[in-house]
């Protein structure tokens, strides 16, 4: 939950300033959009790992990103 709520805001926010913003400055949201959505992607391949991760495990933090360690 952590990982994907910073990119609904900071999306909804840039989404309604381009849509409050006149039509000649809304491209600067689109922009900064762009921008927003390239930065996230590492999150959503992160979540896409612990979604697929089973139930039973523990998620430890390393030095390259993190290890799961499997409990029986």
């Amino acid at each position: 939950f952590s990982l994907i709520l910073p990119f609904v805001i900071i999306t909804t926010i840039l989404i309604v300033l381009m849509l409050l913003t006149p039509i000649g400055h809304s491209g600067m949201f689109l922009i900064l959009l762009s921008v927003h959505f390239g930065m996230s992607f590492s999150d959503f391949t992160h979540i896409k790992k612990l979604w697929k991760m089973p139930k039973n495990c523990f998620i430890e933090s390393a030095e390259r990103g993190f290890s799961v360690l499997i409990s029986d």
